[in-house]
């Protein structure tokens, strides 16, 4: 439009930088839930990436990215299934012990450890979780999971 100014933000997907990055794996119930917001972010025009967590993956589909967030169902009995949280993995990586029983192959904050001594951390890295306690084999995702997908992509695109 002529005359219009599109005035910068400070969101996630501020830069046409933006890589989204859904962790998790399909057919195990709400592990599925980084890929199923995938597929909203993409149809709002978002790069996207499916991951199974690999660290040296991670690393290298976001060194020469500004902007990447993470998105993963995580196992938190201190937390509501459904809740949302965010960290600024830059500045305030999660507390290891959220991580300890991951299934990725290098925990989080070996990964991110990693990607910093090689120098190869992007500008904005921003990790959002939804938890959750259904991880079973052949269980499909829960529309409880399913409905609080919709409130992370509106966060993501705040």
């Amino acid at each position: 439009m002529r005359g219009s100014k599109q005035l910068p933000t400070k969101n996630c997907h501020s830069n046409l930088n933006l890589l989204a990055i859904g962790l998790g794996s399909f057919h195990r119930g709400d592990d599925e839930i980084g890929f199923f917001v995938l597929d909203l972010l993409q149809k709002k025009g978002i790069q996207t990436l499916r991951s199974h967590g690999d660290g040296l993956h991670l690393i290298e589909a976001w060194s020469d990215k500004e902007n990447v967030c993470l998105i993963d169902a995580l196992y938190d009995v201190d937390q509501p299934i459904g809740t949302i949280c965010t960290w600024d993995l830059l500045s305030s990586p999660p507390d290891t012990e959220i991580y300890r029983y991951s299934t990725h192959n290098l925990d989080l904050n070996t990964t991110l450890a990693l990607a910093k001594t090689l120098g190869r951390l992007p500008k904005a890295l921003k990790l959002y979780t939804i938890s959750t306690r259904s991880f079973a084999p052949g269980d499909t995702m829960s529309p409880l999971l399913k409905q609080k997908a919709q409130r992370l992509v509106q966060m993501i695109l705040k």
